[in-house]
């Protein structure tokens, strides 16, 4: 069941006893006790009816949809202490202009919507939905947390392929991650936000996606200019443990999408990925290869490629130059340097093909 459907309902409930109490006098011997206690006049007028009952409904809707959206008992308590606040700062404001207004109705509109939510998240859905929210409210939109409460199978101990992406923006603007952030995972992507302005996401897990090596990089296009980032793809093993309220991810993955951030500083990319990265988003993605790249303790290279843009719609000259980047590399490989340098010439201007010349010219150099 979607929170919208739950605030509605509480408020109908909570709203309906409290308007029934109001017009049925339920709280008349309290409001007359006051009224002596406080010095009001019973011939003044308190609030409109119509108005006593708009706000026995926002005052329902609010306390329904606070102890839902907020996961923390500590917050959640003292957001409606003080929504439960507000009838009593009517109270005072009526006391002084010498006007009678009962905060009964809307107290009991207040405690009746937290009981019927607080009834339903001791349910059996209650309770889980409540687990998805703790463990995941942070991590994914609320498109795809609504996704995942709706699968009944979500959450199971196994081992999955999936991409991870390993992003870092340079400097302290703390609002761009954060917008970053919010942008990936409207993407569909598990996302954390790290220190050192660092993010960390992955997709197929725990919402399953179609082709995350593919999500994954045409979000990663879309990203805003100063991020570096490394995408890898491999084997998940991903473990629950519900007692504990831990959700954990483990493979190499995330050690290889690391290291391929960290290699944009040397070669002067934006975006590195993988091989196994790239062969899944090869008839999709326009990419080129970069280099092979060693990480700390490894015995074998790996190869890794830069994304360029979306196959489709892209120009027909960022494709040629894709090819003669292709082709320089190529030569490099086969130290024909004079004509990989040649080849590079037709490759466009950017900070890869710069490294590139630059290392063919040292290359050529006497010795």
């Amino acid at each position: 069941m979607s929170h919208r459907v739950l605030v509605v309902l509480a408020t109908l409930l909570a709203g309906g006893l409290a308007i029934w109490s109001r017009l049925s006098g339920f709280f008349a011997g309290w409001d007359t006790a006051w009224q002596m206690h406080l010095g009001v006049a019973d011939a003044v007028l308190g609030l409109p009816l119509w108005l006593e009952l708009i706000c026995d409904g926002l005052f329902a809707a609010g306390t329904a949809a606070v102890a839902l959206e907020v996961t923390s008992w500590k917050s959640r308590l003292g957001l409606i202490c003080a929504t439960g606040l507000q009838p009593f700062s009517a109270l005072a404001v009526g006391v002084l202009a010498g006007v009678w207004i009962s905060p009964f109705p809307w107290l009991l509109a207040i405690f009746a919507a937290w009981a019927a939510i607080q009834g339903w998240q001791m349910s059996k859905a209650g309770q889980r939905e409540k687990f998805f929210r703790q463990l995941f409210g942070r991590h994914l939109s609320a498109e795809s947390l609504r996704t995942l409460l709706q699968q009944p199978d979500a959450l199971r101990s196994t081992t999955l392929e999936a991409t991870v992406l390993s992003a870092r923006l340079p400097g302290q603007e703390w609002e761009r991650v954060e917008a970053a952030a919010r942008y990936l995972q409207s993407r569909g992507a598990w996302v954390e936000v790290q220190t050192d302005n660092r993010l960390l996401a992955v997709w197929n897990t725990p919402l399953a996606v179609a082709d995350p090596a593919t999500s994954a990089v045409e979000a990663v296009l879309g990203l805003e200019d100063g991020w570096q980032v490394g995408v890898a793809s491999g084997c998940l093993e991903v473990e629950l443990e519900p007692k504990q309220n831990k959700w954990q991810m483990r493979g190499t993955a995330f050690a290889q999408a690391e290291a391929l951030n960290q290699a944009n500083a040397t070669f002067g990319s934006r975006i590195l990925l993988d091989l196994a990265t790239n062969d899944l988003v090869s008839r999709s993605v326009i990419t080129r290869p970069v280099d092979l790249f060693v990480q700390p303790g490894a015995e074998w290279g790996l190869e890794i490629f830069e994304p360029r843009a979306l196959l489709a719609g892209a120009a027909p000259e960022m494709i040629e130059q894709r090819d003669r980047f292709w082709e320089a590399v190529i030569f490099y490989r086969q130290k024909r340097f004079a004509e990989a340098l040649q080849a590079l010439q037709k490759a466009g201007q950017d900070p890869v093909v710069e490294f590139y010349r630059k290392r063919l010219e040292n290359l050529q150099k006497p010795r």
